[in-house]
C-alpha cells in the first residue's frame, strides 16, 4: 500500500490502462452500475470476511476502491469506439 501512495500517478495509469482493456471483453458497454457493484461487492466482502477491520480502516479502503474504480472507467468509456459509449 505504501508504494501506491507515494507513485500515485502510476496507479491511477496502472487502473486507467485496466479499464481501457476492459473495454474489449464484450460487444456491448458496461453500465455504470456494474462498476459500482465492483466497489461494494469488494466492501461487503473485506467487511464480512475481516471483521475485526475498523472504521477508520474501512474508509481508506472504501476511498482506494473508489478510486480504481473512477479511474478503470475513465480508461474504459476512453478506450470505447464513440457508438459504442453508454449514454
Amino acid at each position: 500500500m505504501e508504494n501506491i501512495i507515494t507513485n500515485l500517478e502510476e496507479a491511477k495509469r496502472s487502473c486507467y490502462d485496466l479499464g481501457r482493456q476492459h473495454s474489449a471483453y464484450g460487444s456491448q458497454p458496461l453500465k455504470i452500475a456494474y462498476w459500482e457493484e465492483f466497489t461494494l461487492t469488494m466492501m461487503a466482502t473485506l467487511e464480512e470476511g475481516y471483521p475485526q477491520v475498523e472504521k477508520d480502516e474501512l474508509k481508506a479502503w472504501h476511498t482506494f476502491l473508489h478510486f480504481i474504480n473512477e479511474n478503470m472507467i475513465d480508461g474504459y468509456h476512453d478506450a470505447l469506439p464513440y457508438s459504442n459509449k453508454a449514454p
